[in-house]
This record gives structure tokens, sequence and C-alpha cells, in this order.
């Protein structure tokens, strides 16, 4: 299936669209690769937790909840695909971490994911909920995307040291405030 793992859920998380754009995958795509979401409650909405809730029921959706730090390698070793549609992130760190483990990432074109996972992700604009699908949907399907987005996201994971990471984080720190003002 697809993992898509989070501290909190939250609006800026964009599991709403997540939802939409996975439920209008094809019947046979559902069923084969459900949709799994890892991550504390946050501030779910009562629509939200209802489209939740009939995915649940539909099958083609897990609720995992939070997962311990030491576990995420076998959730992400278990995934076809890291979804993460997020519009705000302080520094992105769970695409890489699956790219780490070798999976392949579709990540919001907004905040610091472009940056931060460096080519080797797929982005998405989150508010298209139909460019969403098919993005989904080429990520779980295409066998040579697939396997070119494992080696860039190997290599790209492997470029992070915690030096290169403390320098990224401050340029990015950097540019956002500078779009701030």
């Amino acid at each position: 299936g697809c993992a898509r793992r989070l501290r909190q859920l939250g609006p800026s998380k964009r599991i709403g669209a997540l939802l939409k754009a996975w439920r209008e995958l094809p019947i046979a795509i559902r069923s084969r690769y459900p949709l799994a979401i890892a991550g504390g409650r946050g501030w779910l909405d009562d629509e939200l937790v209802r489209e939740m809730d009939k995915g649940r029921d539909e099958g083609w959706l897990q609720v995992i909840g939070y997962i311990p730090e030491d576990a995420l390698p076998f959730l992400y070793a278990g995934a076809r695909l890291f979804v993460y549609p997020s519009a705000y992130e302080g520094f992105g760190l769970p695409p890489i971490e699956a790219m780490a483990c070798g999976v392949p990432a579709i990540v919001s074109d907004r905040s610091c994911l472009p940056e931060v996972t460096q080519g080797a992700a797929m982005l998405i604009d989150p508010d298209d909920i139909q460019g969403f699908r098919q993005s989904i949907e080429r990520g779980l399907t295409d066998d040579a995307w697939h396997t070119g987005a494992i080696e860039n996201g190997l290599r790209v994971a492997a470029s992070y040291t915690w030096d290169k990471c403390i320098e990224r984080t401050i340029h990015v720190y950097r540019k956002v405030w500078a779009e701030q003002f």
C-alpha cells in the first residue's frame, strides 16, 4: 500500500485532499494498494473523520495511529509509495526518511518540500485533486518511474549528513523568513 506518516494530523497536512484523490483512483488500484495513514489525531474535524470512516468501511483505508520512531523503517518498507501533500513543513524530514528506506515519494509543491527532496520526489499541487489522483496512479503503477524514483531517492537521502542537514535547515529558514517579509 501507501504509507502516509504524520506526527499530528491537521488541516495543513491536506489529508482531505489525499482522501479525495485516493477515492477517485480506479477500484482495482485502491484494492491492490490500500492507503495507510499513520499519525496522531491532531485537529481532525468531523467531516474528515467521517471521510476516513467511509474509506475504512469501503476497505481502501487503514488508519494506523501514531508510530514510534524505531518502528518507522518497518512502515516505510511495506509501502509502495509515500505521499506527503502537506502545505506547510518546518523541514520535511518524513519524505527523506521514506526515500532512505527505498520508497518513492510524492510531495506537495509547497513549503520546503521541493527543495528538501531535490528533484527525487514527484511534486503535486494538493489542491488539484485530478492532478493529484493522476500522480498517485502513476506512482503506484508506472514501474519505470518507480525504479528511477527509488534510485534518485536513495541518492538524495544519502546526501543528508548532520552538517548538511543543519546547513540546509538554515537555508530553508532564511528563505521562508525572506518570503514572509
